[in-house]
Order: C-alpha cells, then sequence, then structure tokens
C-alpha cells in the first residue's frame, strides 16, 4: 500500500513518534484551549465584577445626589463628588480592561462621558443653592427691616399714647389747679366777708384766729396754681397772712389794730380778683387741653389700630415667607404677594391717621423699597429653585443614560461570553475530534505499517523454518527495522540454501567416493 511505502522509510520509533505526537499535540491543544477558556472566562467575569460595581456604584450616587437635593451642604456635596469620583476610576479600569478595541468600549465611553457631565451638573446644583441661600438671606434681611419698621410704628402708636395720658393729665392738671384758684377766691372772699361782718375788734379777732390755719392752706394751694405772671401774688398773700398773724398774735383789740387789720383784709378783694381771673385762664385751659386730649386720643387709636394691623400683616408674611422657603414656586409665593399688597394698602391707610407727616414719609420710604425688594427677590428664588430642580431632573436624566450604557454594556458582554464559550467548545470540541481521528489514523497506520510486514515475516520464518527455501520474502527493500528483519531473513535464507548445496554436494561426494569404492572392490 502507498501508506506503507511512504512509512517503510522510516524507522518504528520514528513512526511511533510520528503517529503519538499529533496525540500528544490534540491532547495539549484540548488543554490549552480550557486554558484559553479560563482566560476568557477570568477576563468577564473582572468585566463583570467592573460592571456589577459600577452599577451599585452609580444606585450609591443616585442615593446621594437624592440627599444632596433634600439636605444640600458641603458634606452631601462632598459626598457625592467622591462617588462620582469612585464611580470614573471603576469605569476607567473597566476600559483598560477590555482593550482600546475592546467589545463594548462605546457604552464605557457613554458612562464617562455622562459621569462628566453628571459632575458639571453637581456644580451647578451647587451653584444655584449658593444662590438660593444669598436670596433666602436677603429677604430675611427684608423681613427684618419690615420687623423694624413695624416696631418704628408700634413705638409711634405708644409715643401717641404718652402723649394723650399726658395730655389728659395736664388738662386734669389745669383743671384741678384752676378748681383751687377759684376755691381760694371764694375762702378770701368768705374771710373779707365773715371780718367786716364782725364788726369789732373783740369779734373780729378771734374769728381770724380760727381763719389762719385755713388761710396758710390756702395759699399753699394757690402758690403753685397760680399762672406765672401771678406767681407773685402768692408771695404777697403769704405776707399779708403773716402779717395778720403777726398782729392777731399781739392781742392788741384796739380800733387801731383792727383798722391796721383791716385794711390788710381790704385787700384780699385784690388777691380774690386776681385768683378769679386765674381761674378763668386754667378753666379755659383745661378746656382746650381736654379738646387736644380728645383729638390726640383719636389719632393715637386710629395708629393704634394701623400699627397693630402693620404688626399683624407683617407677622402674617413672615409665616408664609417661611412656608414660601421651603416650597418655593410660584403657588407658595402667591399669598406672599396678596399680602405684600395688602401692607401697601393698610400702609396708604395708616397715612391718613398719623399727623407726623415726617415720619408717615420717612416709615413710607422705608418700607415700600422693602416690599418691592421681597417681591423681586421671591420672584429670582422660584426661577433659581425651578433652575435647580431642572439640573437636578438633567442629572437624574444622565444618571439613568449612565445606567441604560453599562446594563446594555453588562448585556454584550454576557451575550460575547457567550460567543466566546460557543466558540471555545466548539475549538475543545473539534481539536479533540481531531486528536481522536489522528490517533484512530495513526493506530490504523501503525497496523499497517507494523502488523501485516511483522505477520508476512512471521509466516516466512515459519516456511524457513519447516524448510521452504522457495518462501519469498517480502519488505527486504524497507528502510524501517521490518526491512532490517527481512534482509536478516534473507540472509538466513541464503545461508540455509548455501548450507543445504553444500551438504547436497558433501552426500554426493561421498556417494561418488563410496561408489568409487565399490568398483574398486
Amino acid at each position: 500500500m502507498l501508506i506503507d511505502q511512504i512509512l517503510s522509510r522510516f524507522s518504528i520509533s520514528t513512526k511511533v513518534l510520528a503517529f503519538v505526537l499529533p496525540f500528544v499535540l490534540s491532547i495539549t491543544a484540548v488543554g490549552l484551549m480550557g486554558l484559553y477558556a479560563s482566560g476568557l472566562l477570568q477576563q468577564r467575569m473582572e468585566i463583570s465584577n467592573g460592571t456589577m460595581r459600577s452599577l451599585n456604584g452609580f444606585r450609591n450616587v443616585n442615593a446621594a445626589m437624592t440627599h444632596f437635593l433634600d439636605q444640600t451642604s458641603d458634606e452631601t456635596r462632598s459626598a457625592v463628588l467622591d462617588q462620582l469620583a469612585s464611580q470614573q476610576s471603576t469605569l476607567t479600569q473597566n476600559i483598560s480592561e477590555i482593550g482600546a478595541d475592546g467589545t463594548g468600549r462605546n457604552f464605557l465611553d457613554e458612562a464617562i462621558a455622562g459621569t462628566g457631565a453628571v459632575n458639571e451638573k453637581i456644580d451647578a446644583l451647587w451653584q444655584l443653592h449658593e444662590a438660593e441661600l444669598k436670596l433666602a438671606a436677603s429677604i430675611q434681611d427684608h423681613l427684618t427691616g419690615l420687623m423694624a419698621q413695624q416696631i418704628r410704628v408700634s413705638d409711634e402708636a405708644q409715643k401717641l399714647q404718652r402723649a394723650v395720658v399726658g395730655g389728659e393729665n395736664d388738662a386734669k392738671g389745669a383743671l384741678k389747679e384752676a378748681e383751687r384758684l377759684s376755691s381760694g377766691a371764694k375762702h378770701l372772699s368768705e374771710v373779707f366777708k365773715g371780718f367786716f361782718s364782725a364788726g369789732i375788734p373783740e369779734e373780729q379777732f378771734p374769728y381770724l384766729q380760727k381763719q389762719l390755719p385755713e388761710l396758710v392752706k390756702t395759699q399753699r394751694k394757690i402758690a403753685n396754681a397760680l399762672p406765672a405772671e401771678s406767681r407773685d401774688m402768692g408771695k404777697a398773700l403769704l405776707a399779708s397772712i403773716n402779717e395778720i398773724k403777726a398782729k392777731v398774735a399781739t392781742g392788741d383789740m384796739s380800733l387801731e389794730n383792727g383798722r391796721a387789720v383791716g385794711s390788710i383784709i381790704s385787700g384780699f378783694r385784690g388777691f380774690e380778683t386776681t385768683l378769679s381771673a386765674g381761674a378763668a385762664v386754667k378753666y379755659a385751659e383745661s378746656v382746650q387741653k381736654f379738646a387736644a386730649v380728645e383729638t390726640g386720643a383719636v389719632q393715637a387709636a386710629d395708629v393704634l389700630v394701623g400699627s397693630r394691623t402693620l404688626i399683624a400683616d407683617v407677622y402674617d408674611l413672615r409665616i408664609m415667607t417661611a412656608t414660601f422657603l421651603n416650597v418655593k414656586d410660584d403657588k407658595t409665593r402667591e399669598p406672599i404677594l396678596r399680602q405684600i399688597k395688602l401692607i401697601g394698602d393698610n400702609l396708604a391707610v395708616l397715612g391718613g391717621s398719623i399727623a407726623d407727616k415726617a415720619f408717615y414719609d420717612s416709615l413710607t420710604a422705608a418700607i415700600t423699597p422693602l416690599l418691592a425688594a421681597l417681591t423681586a427677590d421671591t420672584e429670582a428664588l422660584v426661577k433659581t429653585s425651578a433652575d435647580r430642580i431642572a439640573s437636578f431632573d438633567q442629572a437624574s436624566r444622565a444618571m439613568d443614560a449612565i445606567w441604560a450604557s453599562l446594563t446594555s454594556f453588562a448585556d454584550l458582554q454576557k451575550d460575547v461570553a457567550g460567543t466566546e464559550r460557543q466558540e471555545a467548545n466548539r475549538l475543545s470540541i473539534g481539536t479533540m475530534i481531531a486528536g481522536v481521528m489522528l490517533a484512530v489514523i495513526g493506530g490504523i497506520a501503525l497496523v499497517l505499517t507494523l502488523q501485516r510486514p511483522i505477520t508476512r515475516i512471521t509466516t516466512t520464518m515459519q516456511r524457513l523454518a519447516e524448510g521452504d527455501l522457495e518462501a519469498g520474502i517480502a519488505g527486504d527493500k524497507r528502510g524501517d527495522e521490518i526491512g532490517a528483519m527481512a534482509r536478516a531473513l534473507a540472509v538466513f535464507k541464503t545461508n540455509a540454501r548455501t548450507k543445504l548445496e553444500i551438504e547436497s554436494e558433501r552426500q554426493r561426494e561421498q556417494m561418488e567416493a563410496e561408489a568409487e569404492r565399490r568398483r574398486n572392490d
């Protein structure tokens, strides 16, 4: 056969190695394929672990972002940025694991780009948060300014009330002074009439003796009640009383002393006239003061009502603003705008009650800009808050896109892993089949190249052993050990044939010698 002719040129060891080597190589290839598949599996496991870390990490980033929006601070911002930096590092590591041309690289690039976009949104959210804090602080300053003006109005109302109370006390004081002066004039008139009605010193002096303590009291009552221009009369009355007291104390009841005392008593008429005039002045003054008090009381009441209204309005505005600062939208801002308008209207009403126009002008100049600033700042805060929510929504959408990219990457890696597993299995099975086929072919070839030639040589050897020197020897042209055996067997056959020829020749010679000997006998 052709295979046998070809392989007969090589030694048995060479042929054995030639047929065993492919089998060994196939086994080695199967092992290498196992290592290759194990390496692929290890790589896919590392990539899958990295993807899972990224997915879990971005879930934590999403939670940290929500916490950052709810409780914005340096700590929550740092937590989000640290999480993002960690995830960016993980994604970079994943890219290095799959290589520049790795399958799904575009998804990881999209995730890294999305991470950068989220970083920018976090910075924008922080800037908007700082703007919100500034606006909120400005609004609080405006409210503090309104509270200060509210205190001013309250102080003005209290000042007016104190003025009313003071005016009422002044009016009552003037009335009391008028009554003291009128009472003093009446008392002096009674003393005058009583003295001269007594007629003689013996009755006049005892009468004066009884009236002197009351005269002293009367002088004391009127001394401070007299108008400023009549204050000297009090001193003159005191001097007259002291003079009467001195004359009465002498016990001299002569007509001369009586006439002297009567002359002093006659001066009481002038005192009475002055006191009556002073009483009239004090009565008129008290009437004017009571009228002014009534007007001031009405104004004070109006200002008090207006101040209380303003205080209540500002208090309500503070409550509405507190609600607005918690939920910064147009719905919570509307009550603030209505309250601002109400404060402006009530401020205009209050202007009709305040007599001090300079105070009202300064009050209006202070409150009106504060209300306008509140209107502007609340509008800006609503816009800033809306921008912050919109920026957070954009960051959330970027997170969703990152999540989708990572999910797509994970799905793709799963598909690639399945494809690689199938390819590895296919190669392993192919290698195993090839190895088995090579082993079978090698076995068949060994059978063809060893068993048959050896069987033929064995048969030839048996025939030669049986003396059949005509048996043909096949394979003496082979270059392997079987050819060597065939050639050795050919030598053995040749030697056997030579031996037989020699033996035949010797027998022939013996027979010829025996025949010769017989002939000679």
